[in-house]
């Protein structure tokens, strides 16, 4: 399936140049959707299991791995309908796939180890 993703980001984005804005904008989403976001959500589930609320040690990993997730393959098509940037969307899903092989195995083990280290 992740090669499929990126087989599908690269024949919609379409080959175009590497501009600089391009770049910082493939840079800012990687950074949001890989980093910044399941960080955010690792840190809310762990709040709320300190706070008695933790829930089903299921539920939390399953939380856990939807939020390390790359951006969706719909993306791209959704740009195109909005009229946004499609080879931003499209070089999105390429490069979020391609880091999530690394990114999504250590965010889920980062947010099990503070499991274990809060008790949950």
């Amino acid at each position: 399936v992740p090669l499929s993703l990126v087989a599908l980001g690269l024949y919609v984005g379409e080959r175009a140049e590497a501009k600089a804005e391009l770049l910082r904008g493939a840079a800012a989403v990687m950074l949001g959707r890989l980093l910044v976001a399941p960080l955010i959500m690792i840190g809310l589930v762990l709040a709320a299991g300190y706070a008695g609320i933790a829930g089903h040690a299921m539920i939390r990993q399953v939380i856990y791995l939807i939020a390390v997730m790359p951006v969706a393959v719909s993306t791209p098509l959704f740009a195109a309908m909005f009229n946004r940037d499609r080879v931003l969307a499209s070089r999105a899903v390429v490069l979020t796939t391609m880091a999530g092989f690394i990114t999504a195995p250590l965010l889920v083990m980062l947010a099990l180890y503070l499991e274990a280290i809060f008790d949950l």
